[in-house]
Order: structure tokens, then sequence, then C-alpha cells
């Protein structure tokens, strides 16, 4: 703000001193104000990409933004964003540890770049070190994408199930309305036999008209063990309308296996 009264006042006195000289202070001020903005109208523009689903065109938007050296911080760290959206993943951890290195940074600042380093740690296959990470950074940092992270760890790490149920019931009653919290409470009470209960959790996230593939396939594999093929295959229909990235954590090879099974017979009495 201070700057922007003071080059108000130069103006206004170039003004009355020689007018000429105004003019050519408010176009090198207006070129200044193109200038410094460039990386927020690339930005501008990649944001419009990615709600329109097209990550590719967004991600050459935040690059060009980026590539500036004049993005703010928030745009860098959108940027590692669409690049894991895009499976760039090795990029994502250079950006993502560029931004860690910087001294000024805020604690939700370096807790959201510490957070998305944890996911392209487990995307590339560091498991354990994404949830030593995660746990470590969620003592200080609590939100609901950090219990749903957290949660979905512990859920693939191995850890005792009682103790993963224990954590995802506690992220439950932090937010229910969250879908990653939701979706961890219907697989943790599928991984424990109690179908009921992950039917009742999966029913809710159904009723939220989800659009990722985890929430269709989890409840495919809920429905084959209650013996309700015919219900698990609707589910199953339902994953090709849904939106799809390098952050999917179901395969193409799961989901055909699963309708094969299930098409086949073999999932109609496993309940």
């Amino acid at each position: 703000m201070f700057k922007y009264i003071v080059g108000i006042a130069a103006v206004v006195i170039c003004f009355f001193v020689k007018p000429w000289l105004a003019a050519i202070v408010i176009a090198l001020a207006v070129i200044y104000m193109i200038y410094s903005n460039i990386p927020s109208f690339y930005a501008s523009a990649g944001n419009r990409a990615y709600q329109d689903g097209d990550y590719e065109g967004a991600l050459a938007k935040y690059k060009k933004a980026c590539d500036t050296g004049r993005a703010k911080l928030m745009i860098r760290t959108t940027y590692a964003f669409v690049l894991m959206r895009c499976g760039k993943f090795e990029e994502a951890e250079n950006v993502l540890n560029s931004i860690l290195a910087l001294k000024a940074l805020k604690p939700e600042q370096r807790a959201l770049a510490e957070e998305y380093r944890c996911m392209v740690y487990y995307r590339t296959g560091r498991l354990e070190e994404a949830l030593e990470d995660a746990e470590e950074l969620f003592k200080s940092y609590k939100n609901s994408s950090m219990y749903g992270m957290l949660g979905y760890f512990k859920l693939i790490s191995g850890a005792p199930l009682d103790e993963v149920r224990a954590f995802c019931e506690e992220a439950y009653e932090y937010n229910s309305d969250d879908r990653d919290i939701v979706d961890n409470m219907a697989i943790v009470c599928y991984k424990l036999g109690d179908y009921k209960a992950a039917k009742e959790y999966a029913d809710e996230l159904m009723e939220k008209n989800p659009s990722f593939v985890e929430a269709y396939y989890h409840s495919a594999l809920i429905a084959e063990a209650l013996g309700d093929t015919k219900r698990a295959l609707e589910y199953l229909d339902k994953v090709d309308g849904c939106v799809r990235s390098a952050m999917t954590t179901v395969s193409e090879e799961q989901i055909c296996e699963l309708k094969e099974r299930l098409l086949s017979g073999e999932g109609e009495n496993n309940g």
C-alpha cells in the first residue's frame, strides 16, 4: 500500500512541475505493473485449465509463471501440486524442496509443502518415509486433509487394524463430511471384516455423489463381500465417469480384476 501512495504522490508532484514527466512516470508504472503481474496472469490461465480438467495445459501455464522467477509462493506450491497430478513426482519434489529451503516461510506454508511432499514420497514408493514425515507433521498441523492422508498411509502400511480404526474414528469425529476420511472408515471396517459397518460408511459416501475412483471401487469391494454382485458391478460402471490423475490410488488393473471376478460369479458368495 505504501508504494502505491508514494507512486501517486510522485505523479501529482510531476504533474505540477512538468506534465510530460508525469506522463512518463505513469507509463513506467503501467509497464512495471504488467511486468510484476505476469506470473499471476499465467497462474490464472493455469487455474482455468485445471478447472476444465486440462491438467497438462494447467501444468504448462504454471511452469511459465514459475519460470519468470517472480512467482509468489502459492503459485509455486500449486505448480508442485499440478506436477503431482500429472505424475511428474521428481519435479514436484524439487519444487517443494526449494520452497522448504526458504527461511521466511510461515508455519502454514511450510506445513502445506511438507504435506504435499509426503504424497510425493508415497507415490514414488517411499511409504515408510511418507508415513514417518506425516506423523511428525501431524503433531503440529491437523486438518481434514492430514487426517485423510495419514489415515490412508496407516491403512496401507500394515499397521494393526484396531489402531488404524481408532485413528480413522478420531478423524471421522473431526470431520465426518470429508470424502477421504469417510472412505478410510469404509476401508478399515472392510479390512476388519465388519462389512455391515463398512457398507454404512460406503452408503454415506455414495450420498455425496463422489467423483473419485476410490469411492466406487471400495464400495464395490464391500458389496462383493456382502454377496451383492449386481450392486458391485453398478458401482464399477460409475468408475468411468470419475476424474483420474496420477494421484488416483486404484489402478485400472485392479478395477478390471474385480470386474472379471464379479462377472465370473466368484464374488457372489463372499459375504
